[in-house]
C-alpha cells in the first residue's frame, strides 16, 4: 500500500462532485479530523447509487480494506477499482497514453515572479502594503513566500 491517501482523496473528490459539499466538515479543523476518524459517511438522498458505492469503498477508514489499496488479486486491488461499475466505458489504457492537445505554457520562474510583483504593486493601496515581507528588497525575498 503506497497510494491509500490518493484513493481516499479520489473518494472525497467524487463525493464533493455529486453532493456539492465535503463528506466530513466541522466548524474547526479538530472537529473535521474527528469526523474523518469516527463518523460514517452520510450521503444526500439523490446521490447516485454507483457513486455512493464507489465513495463508500474509497472512503473506507481502514486503508487495508480501501478500494485500490489491496494486494494484487484481491477484491480491493487497483484492478478492482478500475473495474468498478462507476467507471464503465472508461478505457484506462487509452487515458494512460493520452496526450493533452492543450499546450501548457513554459512559464519561467523569474517572469512569473516579476508579473506577480507588478500585479501586487498595482493593487497596493498604502505604503505599508508595499512594505510587506514579500516585497522586501524589491521582491527579492518573494520566492520564499511563493514556491513553484
Amino acid at each position: 500500500m503506497k497510494n491509500e491517501c490518493d484513493y481516499w482523496s479520489l473518494g472525497i473528490i467524487i463525493y464533493k462532485f455529486f453532493a456539492e459539499r465535503p463528506p466530513f466538515l466541522g466548524e474547526f479543523d479538530e472537529e473535521t479530523i474527528q469526523k474523518i476518524e469516527e463518523d460514517p459517511v452520510e450521503f444526500p438522498p439523490k446521490f447516485p447509487d454507483l457513486a455512493k458505492d464507489l465513495c463508500m469503498r474509497l472512503l473506507e477508514k481502514d486503508a487495508t480494506k480501501r478500494l485500490g489499496c489491496g494486494r494484487e488479486g484481491t477484491d480491493t486491488d487497483l484492478f478492482a477499482l478500475k473495474a468498478h461499475p462507476f467507471f464503465d466505458g472508461i478505457d484506462f489504457d487509452y487515458l494512460h497514453k493520452f496526450k493533452s492537445p492543450i499546450p501548457i505554457p513554459n512559464v519561467h520562474r523569474s517572469s512569473f515572479k516579476t508579473k506577480i510583483i507588478e500585479e501586487y504593486k498595482s493593487i497596493a493601496t498604502t505604503p505599508s502594503d508595499l512594505a510587506s515581507p514579500m516585497m522586501i528588497d524589491g521582491g527579492e525575498n518573494f520566492s520564499s513566500a511563493v514556491t513553484m
